[in-house]
């Protein structure tokens, strides 16, 4: 596999997509597979083609390594996965611990038109106990609000920062960011 991650063809990367994605694979050539899928510079298609793939308990299918594939996007600057990453942020399937990645892949690869789902997700989860141990994902989307959002999110952050019912590290962070815009404004 490490000698294979270094052929520059675009279809190893979804030799390596496979092998992630096996469970009759053993951890370790799974997890080395994994390494190296994350340094790919090729094969952004397949990468965004497997994301087509959810949770589903019926037919027994499960998502490819969605941190990794969503790391390499990013660093591919594959904008073209902004839809179906989306997608995976809103399904309910997806790992809490996925979604940071997630969101950070939508972030750096989205525009504008990234806004409104993004803010629907942070509105629908901002107090959500799931979130309680690990908000990071929420906190990612904060800062994308910030970065590609106008007036109205700003304003919604700010209405967010004061609700005592939103998780305090969420609640912190808008302010931290609140705070950080005001000084900036000032100078």
């Amino acid at each position: 596999l490490q000698l294979l991650s270094q052929v520059d063809d675009p279809e190893v990367t979804q030799d390596l997509l496979e092998v992630t994605s096996r469970d009759d694979v053993p951890d370790q050539l799974r997890e080395t597979a994994a390494q190296a899928l994350s340094t790919r510079d090729s094969g952004a298609a397949f990468l965004v083609d497997s994301l087509a793939v959810h949770h589903d308990f019926l037919s027994q299918s499960r998502p490819v390594p969605l941190t990794i594939v969503s790391r390499t996007l990013t660093r591919m600057e594959a904008t073209e996965a902004v839809p179906a990453l989306l997608e995976h942020l809103m399904d309910h399937e997806t790992p809490i611990e996925d979604l940071r990645e997630v969101a950070a892949a939508i972030v750096a690869l989205g525009d504008e038109t990234v806004v409104s789902p993004l803010r629907d997700f942070l509105v629908r989860y901002h107090r959500d106990s799931a979130f309680a141990e690990n908000a990071e994902a929420l906190t990612v989307i904060v800062d994308g609000l910030r970065q590609h959002g106008h007036q109205d999110e700003l304003d919604l952050l700010q209405a967010m920062s004061e609700n005592a019912l939103t998780l305090a590290s969420v609640r912190e962070h808008i302010q931290m960011r609140v705070q950080e815009q005001i000084d900036a404004d000032e100078r």
